[in-house]
């Protein structure tokens, strides 16, 4: 989008990803906050600082955990006749509307770095950014999903980033695509305790 003219004069500085440890102690040194936040906005900020002071502005909630949670009641959605199903679902979706658009959209960026770190685990067996329940559950979750299954949750989730970023509606897209997660675990037993 810039004229040639321009791109001509200018000259292109590649510049490296910080590491996640350099990223979290900047973090801790610039602001008050527990050491496992930090790490967390390290690992999704992927080695972009900028990025890591974007999401220090709206972390509130371990994402892992309201993962966890989201992926358990969309896998549940399969079992017929429980109303605890529907209604484990609605109380998260309840609680995921108030965190505001932002905390959403880092919760979704987190979720989409999850699936990222799931499909590393199902190729080669380690994850270099996941460790303790985190890396449990991944690992879990990666030995009874297909790659194919892991790409599509992504699709589904980068759809949802899209819809949360243009002010849709929480409620709505939360539980829409709750639904359409839990078709992706279409055959799947027991993922998620």
């Amino acid at each position: 989008m810039i004229l040639n003219t321009i791109v001509s004069r200018t000259q292109l500085i590649k510049v490296s990803a910080i590491d996640d440890a350099d990223v979290k102690e900047a973090l801790l040194k610039r602001f008050e906050m527990e050491e496992s936040a930090a790490k967390r906005i390290a690992r999704i900020s992927d080695g972009n600082f900028n990025a890591a002071l974007n999401y220090v502005q709206g972390e509130e909630s371990a994402n892992d955990k309201l993962l966890h949670r989201w992926l358990v009641c969309c896998f549940n959605l399969k079992q017929k006749n429980s109303p605890t199903n529907s209604s484990n679902l609605l109380e998260w979706v309840e609680e995921i509307s108030k965190i505001g658009r932002e905390n959403q959209k880092i919760f979704l960026k987190y979720a989409l770095f999850f699936l990222r770190e799931c499909s590393l685990i199902s190729l080669n067996g380690i994850s270099e950014k996941l460790d303790g329940e985190e890396f449990k559950f991944a690992a879990c979750l990666s030995s009874k999903l297909e790659t194919t299954q892991l790409e599509t949750l992504s699709k589904i989730l980068n759809q949802l980033y899209y819809h949360v970023e243009r002010n849709g509606n929480p409620k709505v897209l939360f539980v829409s695509n709750a639904f359409k997660i839990a078709s992706v675990f279409k055959n799947e037993e027991a993922i998620i305790d």
